[in-house]
């Protein structure tokens, strides 16, 4: 008698820890899915904001190679009327 005793106990222990197991694997199983979809979350965002600041800094220069163009031809102007009040010539340009 006592060895039915013994064995349903050990059994219901085996089972318990199995279960305890099996829930505890699922557990990990959601964190690791959750950890992952926030660090993949991250990564897109991070992504996004170099994506921004690369194109931000293409705007950036644009704006100055337009600026530079903009100060060569005005530098070309004054070069232009210095010579032309100097000499009385005005340079040919390409």
């Amino acid at each position: 008698m006592w060895a039915i005793i013994g064995t349903a106990v050990l059994s219901a222990l085996l089972t318990t820890t199995l279960l305890c197991a099996l829930a505890w694997y699922a557990y990990q199983h959601r964190v690791r899915g959750l950890i992952e979809a926030e660090m993949q979350r991250r990564v897109d965002q991070y992504g996004e904001v170099l994506e921004q600041r690369v194109r931000s800094g293409i705007v950036k220069a644009v704006d100055d190679v337009t600026s530079v163009e903009a100060l060569q031809k005005s530098v070309t102007k004054s070069q232009d009327t210095f010579l032309n009040a100097l000499f009385g010539v005005r340079p040919k340009r390409d």
